[in-house]
């Protein structure tokens, strides 16, 4: 057995037996916090912008499916639709509807969008650039009465000041 010294996030055992594994006390971030200002953001969305609204489960998969795509890769790809036609049961194609990818931060940005920071799956990017104007980034600060900001793929482009690549791994 390897010993290593984890500093804070490890209790050492009073255990006489030094083989036991030491005992992590750190606990995992809470996203809870997050999952809150996102449902805020997205009905803030919802309230100002005309046609959007939260697809269930099924209108997701009827949609992605209706567009060729794989329901399990994409499913959480996006975050609202905007209807283009009167009523779900006419949308036929991408034409009549808009995905929405929301990004909220709680933070002030005197200067909203900029210092705006978000991550982005690969699969949102593809969506993104497959549909072009039937796929828009919102991005949306609760702060204060809320301010946000809805891109298409190459209107994000000129916005970009910096970006990299992040590889999350799970084991």
């Amino acid at each position: 057995m390897c010993n290593f010294d984890f500093g804070c996030c490890v209790a050492k055992s009073k255990s006489p037996n030094p083989e036991k594994t030491p005992r992590v006390t750190r606990k995992m971030p809470d996203n809870t916090k997050n999952l809150r200002t996102e449902k805020l953001g997205l009905a803030h969305l919802i309230k100002k912008e005309k046609g959007v609204f939260e697809p269930t489960k099924e209108q997701r998969q009827h949609i992605l499916k209706l567009l060729g795509l794989d329901p399990r890769k994409f499913a959480r790809s996006f975050d609202a639709l905007r209807l283009l036609v009167p009523s779900f049961e006419q949308v036929k194609g991408p034409q009549h509807i808009q995905m929405i990818e929301i990004k909220v931060t709680s933070k002030h940005l005197p200067n909203f969008p900029d210092k705006f920071f978000f991550g982005m799956t690969k699969n949102e990017e593809d969506l993104m650039k497959l549909f072009g104007e039937n796929f828009k980034l919102c991005l949306l600060s609760v702060y204060g009465e809320g301010k946000y900001l809805l891109l298409t793929q190459a209107e994000l482009e000129k916005r970009i000041k910096n970006r990299r690549i992040q590889y999350q791994i799970n084991l």
